[in-house]
């Protein structure tokens, strides 16, 4: 009997526990909680260490194949929208009210845009060249299936979304410099999306998986080819809410394990 008691005491210890961290495993991009032992910190995040369809990767254009089939990247999103801008600890993102944003097809499948976030340095490296900024637009269908689009930024003139936003920004950094803990958020309003959806000549596509736990795979990945500008001053803004750990929130490169990069290019 006191063994039973002493279970059931463990049992509402940990719901304690989970109640107060938000149910969320701790990862980081350094120390004991980094890359290399994303794995091992749940059994829901094995892909991280087992995967064989990893991501980020290098991207190398002399190797990319031409697929005639590719469609282009045709996105049509709705002009205006609220949203919320969230500092998950490992990196910023803005999660729209609307269900969809509007959607992307793939193979004959809707994808529909959720959510958007940034990795800085870039996760992906181009022919390898690792970019100040990577932007991650993340679509999803009906049955869970995930595409993202990313978008990678060198430094030079301001990006028009990041320009949005730099208002709660402050905020965000404001909260976590004022001790904050967990996610914090910050509503965002009449967020202008017409950067976004701008038409795309040329990406690479691959499958691959979440650059973050639990790493899931079966992610189609696109890769779009023309590289867009930032200001300095706005990746320092998306690098200052983030936990230390994280500041620089790029996965190490994953093996291809004999998957294939393809490449569209359009007319």
């Amino acid at each position: 009997m006191a063994s039973q008691s002493m279970v059931i005491v463990f049992g509402v210890v940990a719901l304690l526990i989970a109640a107060a961290t938000g149910g969320k495993i701790q990862f980081s991009y350094n120390g004991e909680n980094g890359p290399l032992k994303w794995g091992s910190l749940s059994p829901d995040f094995s892909n991280c260490s087992n995967g064989r369809a990893q991501s980020p990767i290098n991207i190398v254009t002399n190797d990319a194949v031409a697929n005639p089939k590719l469609q282009p990247l045709t996105r049509d999103y709705v002009n205006e929208v609220d949203g919320t801008l969230i500092n998950h600890g490992f990196n910023v993102g803005i999660q729209f009210d609307k269900e969809s944003l509007g959607d992307l097809t793939i193979n004959g499948k809707n994808y529909s845009f959720h959510q958007l976030h940034w990795h800085s340095p870039s996760d992906h490296t181009l022919d390898g060249e690792r970019f100040p900024l990577e932007l991650h637009m993340v679509h999803k269908a009906p049955d869970g299936s995930i595409t993202v689009v990313a978008i990678f930024f060198r430094y030079g003139n301001p990006d028009a979304l990041l320009k949005q936003v730099e208002g709660p920004l402050n905020e965000l950094t404001s909260e976590k410099n004022g001790g904050g803990d967990g996610e914090a958020h910050v509503e965002v309003t009449s967020l202008k999306t017409h950067c976004l959806d701008k038409k795309t000549r040329k990406y690479f596509r691959y499958v691959g998986s979440l650059t973050t736990p639990p790493c899931t795979e079966n992610v189609i990945w696109n890769i779009v080819g023309k590289v867009r500008e930032v200001a300095k001053e706005q990746v320092d803004a998306i690098r200052a809410p983030v936990d230390a750990g994280c500041k620089d929130n790029a996965r190490p490169l994953q093996a291809l394990n004999g998957r294939k990069v393809e490449v569209y290019h359009g007319q």
